[in-house]
């Protein structure tokens, strides 16, 4: 877990990492300034990258832009919205600490700091972040199944049109474009071409020679059929048995 304490104080960081440390907060970053922590986090820095955090502990009375600002700042930014903070609040009333909150801190801690009221925050300020972590995994699982899902059903939708053995279109494409065609051109006062064709002698070739044969027979006049098409608008079906 990597945590960035934000104080104006040196002492205070101290004093702060030193009790992380002493709960096996290793991973402990620290600025003392708004500029330096926005330095470390990437905000309004594209070629920079920010450090990656788990919690933050800002101090209210931040040099300026001051603590309430800072947190303002850092919550806007997309990639930080979901990182924890808790506040160090010193002589801050009742209406910091509440526009505080209203900005995204979770939580706040009272100086001159206690070890065990900063660790129980920490502690839960982490936990959250892990929660948000799991819950956002689990988005991301959903939305990759729902866009397999989707791709699925487009391809099953596509496959309910083409024939199986030939590839062109099946007797269920051409029921539903031959009414669509068919209202179109009643609309329009059109007219519609339709040809049916069918292979001669293809039983007595099928006995011949084979189903395998029979087959091969069908998918190279589907696949003529198919290359003689000249518009977006014409279609080549297979109606049914040798019929197109």
């Amino acid at each position: 877990m990597h945590i960035l304490v934000i104080d104006v104080s040196e002492d205070d960081r101290r004093s702060i990492i030193d009790i992380l440390k002493s709960a096996d907060y290793f991973k402990v970053t620290q600025a003392g300034s708004a500029q330096e922590a926005y330095d470390l986090l990437g905000i309004g820095k594209d070629t920079i990258a920010p450090v990656q955090l788990d919690l933050i502990v800002l101090d209210l009375e931040l040099s300026p832009p001051g603590g309430l600002a800072a947190c303002r700042i850092i919550k806007e930014s997309n990639h930080l919205r979901d990182i924890p903070i808790i506040i160090l609040a010193g002589d801050q009333g009742v209406d910091s600490l509440a526009s505080a909150f209203a900005l995204g801190a979770i939580d706040y801690v009272r100086k001159p700091i206690e070890r065990m009221d900063l660790l129980t925050r920490v502690h839960s300020g982490l936990r959250l972040k892990e929660e948000m972590d799991i819950r956002k995994a689990r988005e991301q699982e959903l939305l990759e199944v729902t866009k397999k899902l989707a791709s699925a059903n487009q391809i099953l939708r596509r496959m309910a049109f083409l024939d199986g053995l030939t590839g062109i279109a099946n007797r269920r494409f051409f029921d539903k474009i031959f009414q669509k065609e068919w209202r179109r051109a009643a609309r329009s006062q059109g007219t519609i071409a339709l040809i049916l064709i069918d292979i001669d002698f293809f039983k007595s070739f099928n006995d011949r020679y084979g189903h395998q044969a029979g087959d091969d027979c069908l998918k190279q006049v589907a696949k003529a059929l198919e290359s003689s098409l000249k518009r977006p608008g014409d279609h080549a079906v297979r109606y049914g048995g040798e019929e197109f």
